[in-house]
């Protein structure tokens, strides 16, 4: 390949090891744009706050810490959209921690109940061990929810602690991080803010095809120079 392209840096530093050189790869950022009028669907949950995660259910995504997280956070309710092998098992920890009531397993949904579950939320949490850039995270700041993460794989290239949402490390306090934001209303309101102004700012379809652009012309230019 004359160039390859990456949506993160984490990502790019793989391709490096694969033995592409550095020069011969362009980090350019997926776009995210989320529908004008998404309305949120209704979540049958009483819980005063509601929290929101999406992705396939698998080990790696780590739903399981996010239930057990509800047993010190009585006012917190789980919103579950996707499904994998993981679902009975994660079912059956709910109900063996006495939270089955305040998780709500949506299922697989199509990208506009997906937006629509996520905007009926107050807050999207992704615990997973591996990530490479998660478009649902970008998703969720578009749609201007505070963002909890793991700071794994290419999120903390998105996600800025303490500016566009909270990084917890891998395996580290994410109950004590759910129960911060949880609590304080006015947290949520400013990571909500200032995500949704940086995704504007830099993850625009514009700004991703016009470096697209730039990125085919250089290299075909420097192609009909040789």
């Amino acid at each position: 390949a004359n160039k390859v392209i990456v949506p993160s840096q984490y990502l790019a530093n793989w391709v490096v090891k694969w033995g592409v050189p550095t020069e011969k790869i362009a980090v350019i950022y997926n776009a995210v744009e989320i529908p004008d009028k998404v309305e949120p669907l209704s979540i049958p949950l009483k819980t005063p706050v509601k929290a929101v995660t999406v992705g396939r259910l698998v080990p790696w995504k780590q739903v399981d810490g996010l239930i057990e997280a509800l047993r010190e956070i009585p006012e917190l309710g789980l919103v579950v959209v996707g499904d994998g092998p993981e679902r009975p098992r994660l079912e059956r920890i709910a109900q063996e921690l006495g939270v089955s009531g305040r998780v709500y397993f949506a299922g697989q949904r199509s990208k506009r109940e997906t937006l629509s579950l996520m905007a009926a939320c107050d807050l999207f949490v992704l615990n997973s061990t591996y990530e490479g850039l998660p478009h649902t995270v970008l998703e969720a700041i578009a749609l201007g929810l505070p963002v909890i993460a793991t700071s794994v794989g290419g999120t903390p290239e998105v996600v800025q602690d303490g500016e566009t949402g909270l990084l917890v490390p891998l395996n580290g306090e994410l109950t004590g991080t759910l129960k911060r934001v949880v609590n304080d209303y006015h947290l949520r309101q400013v990571l909500s803010q200032r995500a949704r102004h940086w995704v504007c700012q830099n993850l625009s379809a514009e700004q991703m095809v016009k470096q697209t652009e730039t990125v085919l012309l250089d290299t075909m230019r420097k192609r009909s120079d040789r």
